[in-house]
């Protein structure tokens, strides 16, 4: 697909300026003004370019040809229309000093716009799980609200008093690699409103933990200290021989710091090794924790982790359940960090940072950084407005009578742990992740086993935004306002840009005069500068300034995964079309009939027919 995609591009470059002339006189037609009363029109190459890639995702997905021909019919249905409409409106508004249509920021609309298209198209056209029904129990508090328009507040302050008092200093960094997209507006503003976000994260936390702390300590009514919280352990184990064991003696020594009582359930799920017997050992051998080891098999691979975790969550009695993989290790001080929080009813699930548990190779290094990027920084940014849209897996706390209530985890699905994350949250129960919470998970060793991570973890992202796309459409509170809708665009933008990736890469190396070297590393600096700018701070202080130094490289790697994630875009079935799906049962009716023993012909008869 890479490869036509470059192909393509390059006849695109041969016809190019005619069809920037022949759209423009389209376009002012349109818009009923005269083409020279637009201004310089540099390029709408974004346009063709767009329709062939969407074209293009359509001709590779995995479907018959006529579900094909469907998807690609409703992507153009929806993008053609946009783009028109667009183009004329910003023709209309280059009269009155706004941005013309093939201006750099035209061209970034329309950008968003063929993005825009992609998602609607693949959520419409493709097969995945049902939605779930979720009724909220709870009122969300206003004041993520407020958090939320002050932090915009706050950026949008602070980036008009750079430009003010140091517009200087800007234009003098921005002459620095990488750092060219601080003279952008929109590109300081993404950089610096999550930044806000997460200083009002790390201070709601911290005041929230030490009331509650308060709360813990305190006696309760007439004197009497207040009931620890128990905790359940649901390990789900299938062929974990060598890991399982140290799993649980590392969850038995986090109990034992914990005066509330815990019990680890190993649910077995059809190991071929001795993971079973490793288990029942480690288990017989706990000196703090009860443990309870299950048995559970199915016979689809996409259902067993979430059976196993089922099998354990109603064989459970605990108040809180805690999800451990099974080449997870806990830290010691889990259960006094995390049970805290579950003194406020409101709360329903918390999360952890999944770190690497040792950072031998390139690709632990990199997981390292973007765990602490995205699970340290990101989350807790989104923890205070209440807009998590997952906690990962390796180790999250949920209350077990809410997740009872919303029927156990969803089976059939890929990201299990994002869908009851979101179901949770949907009831109106807060959601929290904690940076200090800390657990070491084991990390892919090679390449072959990163693809595999990351396109069951693609694959889990397209699942969970079907089951819960309500929260979306419903505007249910700023997880389907804003992170659940971001996330979805940022993943199609993610996937459209590796392939203009390659075209530009190809047309360079045929065409040098198409796209400069400096043009490119301005518009890598755009895409990059901030965001990395933002990262190294981020990562200084969370993992030390001695990791810094991997981030250059940690752009290869976002390629590697991202190129792993365009792959799971063209596996995911598209839906057949209904005429199509009758024609062909009509057919397999036809051949069966016509078969090599075909059924009687229909003889009178005063009872019913036989059955076949």
């Amino acid at each position: 697909m890479l490869l036509c995609f470059a192909g393509v591009a390059l006849g695109i470059q041969a016809i190019l300026p005619r069809i920037t002339f022949r759209y423009g006189r389209f376009i002012s037609n349109l818009a009923g003004i005269h083409s020279f009363e637009l201004p310089k029109q540099a390029s709408i190459a974004i346009r063709p370019l767009t329709i062939a890639i969407l074209i293009l995702f359509a001709a590779f997905s995995a479907g018959s040809v006529p579900a094909r021909a469907k998807l690609v019919g409703r992507a153009l249905l929806i993008y053609l229309p946009l783009m028109v409409l667009l183009d004329i409106l910003l023709a209309r508004l280059a009269r009155y000093g706004g941005p013309g249509p093939f201006s750099t920021r035209g061209n970034i609309l329309d950008g968003v716009m063929g993005i825009i298209a992609v998602g609607l198209a693949v959520f419409s056209d493709v097969v995945l799980p049902p939605k779930a029904i979720v009724q909220a129990v709870l009122k969300r508090p206003r004041y993520y609200a407020v958090v939320f328009l002050a932090c915009i507040a706050a950026a949008v302050v602070t980036i008009w008093a750079l430009f003010h008092y140091e517009s200087h200093s800007l234009h003098a960094l921005s002459h620095i690699p990488l750092l060219g997209g601080l003279l952008s507006v929109v590109v300081l503003f993404f950089a610096l409103f999550p930044a806000y976000l997460c200083l009002c994260g790390y201070v709601i936390e911290r005041s929230r933990r030490h009331n509650l702390e308060e709360l813990e300590t305190a006696p309760g009514p007439a004197g009497i200290p207040m009931t620890p919280l128990t905790f359940g352990f649901m390990v789900p184990a299938h062929n974990e021989e060598g890991r399982i064991g140290h799993c649980v003696r590392a969850i038995d020594a986090a109990a034992g710091e914990w005066p509330g009582g815990a019990t680890i359930y190993v649910v077995e799920n059809g190991s071929t090794d001795n993971t079973y017997i490793e288990a029942r050992a480690a288990l017989d051998a706990c000196r703090h924790a009860r443990g309870v080891l299950l048995t559970s098999a199915s016979e689809s691979k996409m259902h067993a982790k979430a059976h196993a975790l089922n099998t354990a969550l109603f064989a459970a009695t605990e108040d809180i359940v805690v999800r451990v993989d099974a080449d997870t290790f806990v830290s010691r001080s889990i259960l006094p960090l995390m049970a805290p929080y579950f003194e406020d009813p409101r709360v329903g699930g918390v999360g952890s940072v999944p770190l690497p548990h040792k950072l031998t190779i390139w690709i632990e290094r990199m997981r390292a950084i973007e765990v602490y990027y995205g699970s340290a920084f990101k989350r807790t940014a989104q923890g205070a407005v209440d807009a998590i849209p997952v906690l990962p897996g390796a180790t999250v706390a949920y209350r077990r009578e809410v997740v009872c209530a919303l029927g156990g985890i969803a089976e059939g699905m890929l990201g299990e742990d994002a869908d009851i994350t979101m179901r949770v949250g949907r009831l109106g129960y807060q959601i929290i992740s904690d940076p200090a919470i800390k657990v070491y998970s084991e990390q892919p060793q090679n390449f072959r086993e990163l693809r595999e991570q990351r396109m069951r973890w693609s694959f889990g992202l397209f699942h969970s935004i079907s089951r819960n796309r309500d929260a979306i459409f419903g505007l249910d509170g700023l997880r389907g306002i804003w992170t659940m809708p971001w996330a979805c665009f940022v993943m199609f933008r993610k996937l459209i840009l590796i392939p203009f990736a390659v075209a530009v890469v190809g047309l360079i190396l045929l065409d040098g005069s198409f796209f400069p070297l400096h043009e490119i590393a301005a518009a890598g600096a755009i895409a990059l500068g901030a965001q990395l700018l933002v990262m190294a701070v981020v990562i200084s202080i969370l993992g030390g300034p001695a990791r810094v130094v991997s981030l250059p490289s940690y752009i290869v790697f976002r390629l590697i995964v991202t190129y792993f994630a365009l792959e799971t875009l063209l596996t995911v079935p598209v839906k057949e079309p209904h005429w199509w799906t009758a024609l062909r049962a009509a057919e397999h009716r036809r051949l069966a009939m016509a078969g090599p023993n075909p059924p009687p012909p229909p003889t009178q008869s005063s009872g019913p027919p036989e059955p076949r």
